[in-house]
């Protein structure tokens, strides 16, 4: 997206004919499968996508990633599984233990603290009508109680219990993107990209904790935590400080 020399428009993303398909299967990105996508109605749809892409999920996503590898440094036998099944050629049990991993990650360390908040149109009887949200009442929704609540060690970092959770009361502990048509329209891409880093950082690094001074529940980023990482078979081995400005390898 851009302006040619001395032109006060937007330069066209699409340069072929409006009746010539383009073939995407050879995209090398997201951002240009939007841009040489046929299926969108004009340049202004495919900039709005862009700019969700590139603005909406990058800070958040991080610091899902860093939760996520921090509860599996601490808990070696799930990274020892997952390690396993990821270097196997069982795609399907890889794919069923990545994605637990990563619901049980983000469940534990939601990053936004509440997934939004209503105003009740009318009194709401809960149960019995002993318990009644007012008319005109605010309502917010903090995802670390739902993530929770009436969950067996809730605290802890448990991949399996997705193996029993019933796909129908799977929703009400992962509300970390809303449901229905207010829910998060990048969630699809936001959970691609931590399974697709994760596998890979995962299969070919060993992990150290060298310093942790996390303080769970105080923040929503993973700040504090230094770690060392190796890549497995080398000896040489870098190290990772996540802070509040971000993490680094030094």
């Amino acid at each position: 997206v851009g302006t040619t020399p001395g032109s006060q428009s937007w330069a066209p993303l699409r340069r072929d004919s409006p009746t010539q398909k383009r073939n995407l299967k050879n995209a090398e990105s997201v951002i240009q499968y939007i841009s040489e996508n046929d299926d969108y109605e004009d340049d202004q749809h495919r900039i709005s996508d862009i700019a969700m892409i590139i603005l909406s999920g990058l800070e958040s996503t991080s610091h899902s990633l860093s939760w996520i590898i921090y509860e599996i440094v601490n808990n070696d036998s799930e990274l020892q599984k997952m390690r396993k099944a990821l270097n196997s050629h069982d795609v399907a049990l890889a794919h069923e233990m990545l994605k637990d991993i990563v619901r049980e990650g983000m469940r534990l360390h939601p990053i936004n603290n509440m997934i939004g908040s209503r105003i009740a149109g009318k009194d709401f009887f809960l149960d019995d009508t002993s318990l009644v949200i007012p008319e005109g009442s605010t309502v917010v929704f903090p995802t670390a109680l739902f993530t929770r609540f009436n969950m067996k060690d809730a605290d802890k970092f448990q991949p399996s219990r997705w193996q029993t959770t019933k796909d129908d009361d799977a929703p009400q502990h992962y509300l970390l993107f809303s449901l229905g048509s207010h829910s998060c329209a990048g969630q699809s891409i936001a959970l691609a990209e931590i399974a697709w880093v994760l596998s890979r950082v995962c299969s070919q690094y060993n992990f150290q904790i060298t310093r942790d001074d996390t303080q769970k529940g105080a923040t929503m980023k993973c700040v504090g935590v230094h770690m060392k990482v190796q890549n497995i078979g080398q000896e040489a081995g870098s190290r990772f400080t996540s802070n509040p400005q971000g993490g680094s390898f030094e």
